[in-house]
């Protein structure tokens, strides 16, 4: 378990205007991972975390937002996957597969500077990459997003002049990437 207290967040509106919040904030989680050679060759790993984070106060404006959710704190994640190890041609070949995954959450409402009850959803990827490993560098070449699912990194409740809107209270968000193929050199 671990509080925050006594933090400030200043904010600025689209309107130019400055509003101050103040509060603390208790994050409660389980970290957890396995990592292990099963049989030759084959690597498998998983870690993750399941956490809460709530504000035991929260205040903005004169109006307390006590228990409400920290935005941008996930629910829950994980990483599974694993790895195989196999030569061909003389060459090694090191294929990873694995999948991420990323739990709903709380996102940020500016038109008030406070959190919002209104959650992001939860979003998992599929990726495959291989690396073949040489004597003074590593070619790599990898794959994300394999099912080219869309979802949302970020998302928040604008206050307005995004776009030259006059007003605020609508979502914004930053998507995430869609099928991405990249190749690199390692040093």
């Amino acid at each position: 378990r671990i509080a925050y207290t006594s933090q400030e967040i200043d904010i600025e509106l689209a309107n130019g205007d400055n509003i101050a919040a103040n509060g603390a904030a208790r994050y409660q989680g389980l970290n957890y991972f396995l990592d292990d050679d099963p049989v030759h060759n084959v690597h498998v790993f998983l870690n993750g975390n399941v956490e809460g984070a709530r504000y035991t106060s929260y205040n903005v404006g004169g109006l307390a937002y006590d228990g409400s959710p920290v935005p941008y704190v996930a629910s829950s994640m994980l990483n599974v996957g694993v790895t195989y190890n196999f030569k061909l041609a003389g060459v090694t070949f090191i294929p990873v597969g694995s999948f991420q995954y990323v739990g709903r959450q709380s996102i940020f409402d500016n038109t008030i500077g406070a959190p919002s009850h209104v959650t992001m959803p939860s979003y998992g990827t599929v990726n495959l990459g291989v690396t073949a490993p040489f004597k003074h560098f590593d070619l790599l070449l990898n794959g994300l997003n394999l099912l080219n699912r869309s979802y949302n990194e970020y998302l928040y409740i604008s206050s307005g002049g995004y776009f030259s809107t006059p007003n605020g209270g609508y979502e914004l968000a930053y998507p995430g990437a869609p099928f991405t193929i990249y190749g690199g050199v390692r040093f």
